[in-house]
């Protein structure tokens, strides 16, 4: 959320709704973010990011009206892409308002990838990337032990060890879990 500058009061939507998009979807609100929105394809992550506090939750599984009425309605401060997907950035670009920020979370996949890069130069975009291993990580932890964050609402399920095959199933299915914990027998 940092590579996002002052989000206090600003609008945001998040592109991704699994464990990293929920968190943060919890920083930003942490950091006193504005309306929230979480776009993502599948309706029970969805679900749990309402569950945590999203103002607005959009479902792309049966198109982008939805999230096309949003930006034309509605100034887009700041657009996460978390999702990890080319489709994910586009829309995170698409959305923002002229000037505001783009911060790419998710890791896209290896090769080409076509980017709005015009959009990018005539929305004057702030387009930061963010990769998450370094000051994150005590900046985290500290957050989780001063109770400032609970990592915990994220976890739907626990299985012991002798059950780690029907837990990593379990884990897969984002239609029933977000975080599956595997714990001692």
């Amino acid at each position: 959320v940092a590579r996002a500058g002052d989000i206090a009061g600003r609008n945001v939507i998040l592109f991704g709704a699994g464990p990293i998009g929920l968190l943060t979807m919890l920083a930003a609100r942490l950091k006193g973010c504005g309306e929230l929105t979480v776009v993502d394809i599948a309706e029970a992550p969805l679900a749990f990011a309402s569950k945590l506090g999203a103002n607005r939750t959009i479902d792309l599984s049966s198109g982008d009206e939805e999230l096309k009425a949003l930006a034309s309605h509605r100034a887009i401060d700041v657009a996460f892409e978390i999702s990890g997907t080319a489709a994910g950035l586009a829309a995170a670009i698409d959305s923002v308002r002229r000037g505001g920020t783009v911060v790419q979370v998710g890791n896209l996949p290896g090769g080409q990838i076509p980017v709005a890069a015009n959009s990018v130069m005539a929305k004057e975009i702030n387009l930061h990337g963010t990769f998450r291993f370094d000051a994150e990580f005590d900046q985290a932890v500290d957050l989780i032990v001063g109770g400032e964050i609970d990592v915990l609402k994220l976890v739907t399920a626990e299985r012991p060890l002798s059950s780690a095959r029907d837990a990593f199933r379990l884990a897969a299915d984002r239609s029933q879990s977000v975080k599956v914990v595997l714990t001692a027998d």
